[in-house]
């Protein structure tokens, strides 16, 4: 039974169906039986074990791709080739399991786990259990403070008013009835005489019959319908796509390059010889220095998120961040506090809020928004005065006449106090001039378009013949008392966030459960919109077929009275054709969350809603998310450096190396030489992840492009293949040695100064300062690579032939040319072919 379906029908015809008794309750037989169909009141939630947060790490193509590269390697008896390999997977995926795992543990601890519990009605008896042992047909009572265990269709009321902002988000308390429902409730916002699982009780009383527990709830449809959404991480999808790529084309070459050795040596083939080339030059090509320089870059984001008081869950997600194209967020909590407060009185205001005070109960220590609000504007003396005070009669908050009333004791005398919409409430004023009026009901109006909301009080004194609960049912010729406005405010560090955003090209919208004034306005005092006319609601949106509907989500940057389905919805739409990245806190965001390419909760959100985050703010504020956004694009545009400088070199020199073999009757360069090349070339490699990365790199969504990184790897991989048959054209008539290790040296040296040029889209004097880090191993590798040949037992070991002056300083011209080669190409190609602006 679905709580929405039960407005419409009497209470005595749901308690009949679900086989209850409003006055004996369920039997303990009954209980057992219906928890045996239903299960228990509770939601299963995401875990995530040492061992699914360890399987993650290693479920990575290029960690398949380089375990088959090392076992390779081990059966052809290259172990320490195998064992350097192993070691890049392990520091890897010990990273990775690192931080995650500190992540997870960090979240458990801000955890509470507090069992719930709940008061209902089992065989004539009043009872308090464990919410989680909660069933349909449970008759329960609720009480101020009580936190609803489960769908309720209400029986009776007094005086009910509930939070519902984690389901609809709305900032103002619902007051509840028992009444019907003329027409199925289109949402939680409608549906005026159920409870929802999850919220909370801020006045009065209750009775209610429970229709939905556990996954079959209010909540629980919105946790299940999250659950069947899989998120693959963008980074992971582009790794994905790279690894299949270099996979078919390395085997492909290979085997071109071992057939044509066959058809061109015959007998004379060295078949063991050239397999262990081959599968040299394979190890070569691979970047099996990705995972680490990822988990690097990654790591250095989620250590600086951490200072900001942000939890990582899932690594890759900081990647995933920086390429965030559309954020969305919720309104309730997010962009506003979730606190209203008085901005404005029409009137007497300390009259007016002294009469709002009385008009609640002010000695009740868990006040409704609004009371709240009032309370908080009184000076001490002022309190003390509401204090003295005493309630006679209390007549509810009357949905259809949208009015409440309160007869209070002021030491002896009587007052009446009234308050509701001013509309309403003007009808019971006496003596109030239709001028007055009108002048009264356009300042409503006015500070309505602020996404204001406003409470009218009037009041009078009772005659002592009158009766209390007589004048406080049907009030009359009141006098006005003023009139309130009251708003949620946006957070002060809100406008300057959403600024940054917009800096960043990052768009922005808004999708809430709240009003469409309300959220228009908001979102026009953020910069979000002109005007609060151009919010889009959820009726008018489900009206729409699917094309308007792809249409509207691309256009609208606010979205109102939003049904969770339709923010499930929305953004499954935008995530199609951009990175979507979703801020949110409720109950009603988790569908959301999961289908978003990053989930990011705030401080207080719902469990459910923590379980199925990527990123926890403990701090609410947009402005760390911008940070965070930063700290992605720069990880991004380090993982992409290392990528493009490894392909571009690597398989220049790949092919170089596969071609000249075919030419000559040895090989130009011999395996061990191959692997020392590859340990000495990744030695800097590995701090890009350090790099500082350009402003105009910065600016944008940043992805793995995969299409643009092969294309520029493409134009500076033939650079790199036509020096390499440079070295080899100018020490071709050496003998053997003295070419492969002239050309180890100059292939060693062009892929290290290569990364100085490479690491910035500008000229490279005109890029960041190079950190510290990677200066240090660049030339660490720099002069291994030029002075191993000269030590002792390099030429057994890598059987070299230490190079003569001549040759040394001819080496080192042509590393000079070919640095000078690759920035041209590269300003070339960004001068002409790359979109992106590029920042002097």
């Amino acid at each position: 039974m679905q709580a929405l379906d039960t407005a419409t029908r009497t209470a005595e015809e749901v308690i009949a169906e679900l086989k209850s008794d409003i006055t004996h309750g369920l039997s303990h037989d009954r209980v057992v039986a219906l928890t045996h169909t239903w299960g228990h009141n509770e939601i299963r939630r995401d875990t995530h074990t040492t061992l699914s947060i360890l399987l993650r790490q290693v479920r990575s193509p290029f960690i398949y791709l380089l375990v088959a590269a090392s076992g390779i390697a081990f059966f052809l008896g290259e172990g320490r080739d195998a064992l350097l390999i192993l070691l890049f997977i392990l520091v890897s995926v010990a990273l990775g399991f690192f931080q995650e795992y500190r992540s997870e543990q960090t979240l458990r601890l801000l955890t509470r786990y507090v069992a719930a519990r709940a008061r209902v009605v089992r065989e004539g008896v009043t009872t308090t259990i464990t919410a989680r042992d909660i069933v349909p047909g449970d008759i329960v009572r609720l009480e101020t403070g009580d936190r609803v265990p489960a769908d309720v269709r209400l029986i009776e009321t007094h005086g009910l008013a509930v939070d519902e902002s984690t389901i609809t988000g709305e900032s103002v308390s619902a007051t509840k009835s028992t009444g019907l429902c003329v027409h199925t409730p289109a949402g939680a916002h409608e549906a005026d005489n159920v409870c929802f699982s999850g919220t909370t009780i801020v006045r009065g009383t209750g009775l209610g019959v429970v229709v939905a527990t556990g996954r079959y709830s209010t909540m629980g449809r919105i946790g299940m319908l999250g659950a069947s959404t899989q998120r693959h991480s963008e980074f992971e999808k582009s790794v994905a796509r790279l690894s299949a790529f270099i996979l078919r084309l390395v085997v492909a070459t290979l085997v071109v390059v071992f057939v044509l050795h066959v058809f061109l040596r015959g007998d004379a083939l060295d078949a063991p010889s050239l397999l262990l080339f081959s599968i040299a030059l394979a190890v070569g090509v691979i970047p099996e220095a990705l995972p680490v320089v990822a988990t690097f870059s990654l790591s250095r984001g989620a250590r600086m998120l951490s200072k900001r008081h942000v939890v990582v869950r899932r690594l890759s997600a900081v990647e995933d961040l920086g390429a965030i194209e559309v954020l969305c967020t919720d309104k309730t909590g997010t962009i506003t506090e979730n606190k209203l407060t008085v901005t404005s009185v029409y009137g007497d205001r300390g009259h007016a809020l002294y009469l709002v005070n009385t008009g609640a109960d002010p000695h009740n220590q868990r006040r409704e928004p609004f009371d709240a609000a009032v309370w908080e504007t009184l000076a001490s003396e002022e309190r003390d005065a509401v204090l003295r005070t005493h309630p006679l009669t209390s007549v509810p908050f009357n949905p259809e006449t949208r009015t409440n009333a309160v007869v209070v004791d002021e030491a002896g005398r009587r007052r009446l106090v009234v308050r509701g919409a001013p509309e309403s409430l003007s009808a019971l004023l006496s003596a109030f001039a239709p001028e007055e009026r009108e002048r009264a009901l356009l300042w409503c109006r006015e500070v309505g378009s602020r996404g204001e909301r406003v409470l009218a009080v009037g009041e009078r004194y009772l005659d002592p013949s009158e009766d209390t609960d007589t004048a406080a049912l049907s009030p009359s010729g009141l006098s006005f008392g003023g009139i309130v406005a009251f708003k949620d405010p946006v957070k002060a560090s809100t406008a300057e966030a959403i600024r940054k955003a917009q800096e960043l090209g990052v768009e922005v919208k808004v999708i809430t459960g709240d009003a469409p004034e309300v959220a228009g306005a908001v979102a026009r005092e953020v910069g979000l919109i002109p005007s609060p006319e151009q919010v889009l609601t959820g009726a008018a949106f489900a009206a729409m077929n699917m094309r308007e509907k792809h249409d509207a989500v691309r256009a609208h940057r606010v979205f109102a009275r939003i049904m969770p389905e339709q923010k499930y919805e929305i953004v499954g739409m935008l995530a199609e054709r951009s990175v979507v990245g979703f801020l949110g806190e409720g109950i009603n965001d988790v569908p959301a969350l999961r289908m978003a390419h990053v989930s990011i909760v705030v401080d207080g959100a719902s469990d459910v809603s923590r379980d199925v985050a990527d990123i926890i703010l403990l701090q609410k504020s947009l402005g760390v998310i911008i940070d965070g956004i930063r700290g992605g694009r720069t990880a991004v545009a380090n993982t992409s450096t290392y990528i493009t400088a490894t392909l571009a070199s690597n398989f220049g020199n790949f092919y170089a190396v596969a071609l000249v073999s075919l030419f000559i009757d040895y090989l130009p360069m011999l395996p061990i030489q191959i692997l020392l090349l590859n340990l000495i070339s990744d030695f800097p490699m590995i701090a890009i992840a350090l790099d500082n990365v350009d402003r105009g790199s910065l600016e944008r969504p940043q992805t793995h492009n995969v299409r643009n990184i092969l294309f520029i790897a493409t134009l500076l991989g033939i650079v790199s293949t036509f020096f390499d048959f440079l070295f080899f054209s100018i020490f071709r008539g050496e003998p053997a040695s003295v070419l492969q290790t002239n050309w180890f040296i100059g292939s060693a040296l062009t892929e290290i100064v290569f990364l100085f040029s490479i690491r910035t889209r500008l000229p490279f004097y005109q890029g960041e300062h190079v950190p510290g880090t990677i200066l240090l191993m660049s030339i660490t590798a720099f002069l291994s690579a030029l002075l191993i040949p000269y030590l002792p037992g390099t030429t057994t070991l890598f059987r070299f032939t230490p190079p003569t002056i001549p040759h040394a300083l001819i080496i080192l011209a042509v590393v000079m040319l070919y640095f000078i080669a690759t920035e041209l190409v590269k300003l070339l190609y960004h001068r002409f072919l790359d979109t992106r602006p590029v920042h002097l």
